[in-house]
């Protein structure tokens, strides 16, 4: 059964005198000087507090935004003025993020199921179960719907009537981080990492293997050790993949060959970003890198959050935005890394990371309350 990496981590040094806890105490934030300013535009409550480990993250659309939580309610908001166009509960508990388009939304939970929900209403097209729980979105492509289960499989289904096409299996070790990366399609193609440290490519068409990579091997005598999921969401980029894993390695490979054309040694499972040729990526230890897109090299790196659980980066103009366990919103300089200006947005902690709409942020709170934000330039 896959396990939440935390509650192992919690548990495993015992000493002579009881239990040890040697977890890293987060960084006390350091005092700056603020060249910018954010002022909050809006506070909206949309749902219930998310269960433990569960990371809904919101999906934008063209015209919408939708958000859900892990109590089975999804809401749809209108892009421009953030009035709520409809909003649904469910029976069920959601522990994916949202996946879809603008011809259906598509929902995991943690019995397994799959829910296609129509964008005009909220009713259900269909709900079918796959193999165990879901904790990625699921992807549509054309009339295929991708769904990945914390068991190691990849079920492809009708997207009009969630009937079952093929299923793609590989073994997963008996420990694993609690998170899947996002399978994206590629010319076809089904592009995913797995827990045991390989990247795979299969056909969209028949699930069949084309190629894998081993992108990190298990080390280590302990099961911890031994850690090596890839649970960041991949990024593409001129037919250049851009991976990385837990305790092993962030790597840059070319697609039409399979080789690596760098890596670097580096622990990842949030989401990389990236803009013209940098990789801005939060590691497990709450760095934020500036990395060089074309060799792996290091342009900054930005220690003051060790251990303050940040989320990954978003990118907004000349900025980088990233939140914190605490629930504070911090605002770097793209090209250095030294932050700007902060502010404690919600008590209960941010986890997901915050999203750019119209150059503005928004953030979703542990309390599943929305918070928009605009940068400004600091007033004189």
């Amino acid at each position: 059964m896959k396990l939440g990496i935390l509650l192992i981590l919690t548990s495993l040094v015992i000493g002579c005198a009881g239990t040890v806890d040697n977890a890293e105490p987060p960084a006390e934030l350091l005092d700056i000087k603020e060249s910018k300013q954010l002022s909050l535009l809006h506070e909206i409550e949309y749902g219930s507090v998310p269960s433990q480990y569960i990371r809904v993250k919101p999906l934008e659309l063209s015209n919408e935004i939708i958000f859900s939580d892990s109590m089975g309610k999804v809401t749809v908001f209108n892009k421009k003025d953030l009035n709520i166009r409809w909003q649904n509960s469910f029976d069920v508990s959601f522990t994916s993020a949202i996946g879809g388009n603008d011809s259906v939304y598509l929902l995991g939970t943690r019995s397994g199921e799959v829910l296609a929900i129509n964008p005009e209403n909220g009713d259900v097209n269909w709900r079918v179960s796959v193999s165990s729980e879901i904790l990625t979105s699921p992807v549509v492509y054309a009339d295929t719907v991708i769904v990945k289960t914390v068991d190691g499989k990849l079920s492809a289904l009708n997207a009009k009537t969630g009937e079952q096409k093929w299923v793609y299996q590989r073994d997963v070790p008996a420990l694993s981080v609690r998170g899947n990366s996002q399978p994206f399609v590629l010319d076809d193609k089904i592009v995913t990492g797995l827990d045991n440290g390989k990247l795979v490519i299969l056909s969209i068409a028949t699930g069949d293997l084309i190629w894998e990579k081993t992108i990190a091997i298990p080390r280590g005598r302990s099961e911890v050790e031994r850690l090596v999921d890839l649970d960041a969401d991949l990024v593409v980029r001129d037919n250049v993949l851009f991976v990385a894993g837990f305790q092993g390695k962030l790597v840059a490979i070319d697609l039409s060959t399979g080789s690596f054309l760098w890596t670097k040694k580096m622990s990842v499972t949030k989401k990389i970003s990236l803009e013209d040729n940098r990789i801005y990526v939060t590691d497990d230890n709450s760095h934020v890198w500036a990395l060089d897109a074309s060799t792996g090299g290091t342009i900054w790196k930005q220690t003051d959050f060790t251990a303050r659980k940040l989320t990954s980066v978003a990118i907004i103009g000349d900025n980088l935005a990233v939140a914190d366990f605490e629930g504070y919103l911090h605002v770097l300089a793209k090209a250095d890394g030294h932050q700007l200006v902060r502010d404690k947005v919600d008590g209960s902690g941010i986890d997901v990371s915050p999203i750019i709409i119209d150059e503005k942020i928004y953030l979703q709170s542990k309390k599943s309350v929305i918070y928009v934000y605009e940068l400004k330039p600091l007033a004189l």
